[in-house]
């Protein structure tokens, strides 16, 4: 099936991270929690269209001349959460920052190699256009957590009460 392809030259997979670290680290005092999050991964790996010669055969294609690899990924995160309580239930109250440093991290790349020149799509001209996808920027977050306590027996005394 693949008796031109010689078994040394392999493609990386397009979820291929060679590196990812995260680190995740939270600290209660009285009713406050600070939370840091800091996450690293290397660049996934993507195909260089521009690159391809349209004259060889994949025979001959040399998988590490048309394997780039995306930028990092890089982003630190920080919290603050009070926590409070009323009566039976308990809630808290948080602000967030998702990465802080407003740091541009790719997600993918995508090309497309033919455009089409004529309103009927017939006629195509070679070039290759690129679109970057990007993650999240930074981004604030406001978010409120209610932990409400209630007793459904309440509820179905009160139904039969009423006789």
């Amino acid at each position: 099936m693949f008796n031109h392809c010689p078994f040394w030259h392999s493609f990386a997979s397009q979820d291929d991270r060679r590196h990812q670290v995260k680190c995740v680290n939270s600290l209660n005092l009285w009713r406050f929690t600070l939370s840091a999050n800091n996450i690293f991964s290397s660049g996934r790996a993507y195909l260089v269209i521009s690159s391809l010669n349209r004259l060889a055969s994949r025979n001959e294609l040399d998988p590490s001349s048309l394997i780039k690899r995306l930028p990092y990924y890089g982003r630190f995160d920080l919290g603050l959460n009070y926590g409070f309580k009323f009566g039976k239930s308990s809630g808290s109250l948080g602000l967030s920052v998702f990465n802080l440093a407003n740091r541009e991290n790719v997600d993918y790349l995508q090309y497309v190699f033919a455009v089409p020149v004529s309103p009927n799509g017939n006629d195509f001209r070679s070039e290759v256009i690129g679109n970057q996808s990007g993650l999240l920027d930074g981004t604030l977050n406001l978010n409120l957590r209610l932990d409400l306590r209630w007793n459904p027996e309440l509820l179905l005394n009160q139904g039969t009460s009423n006789n």
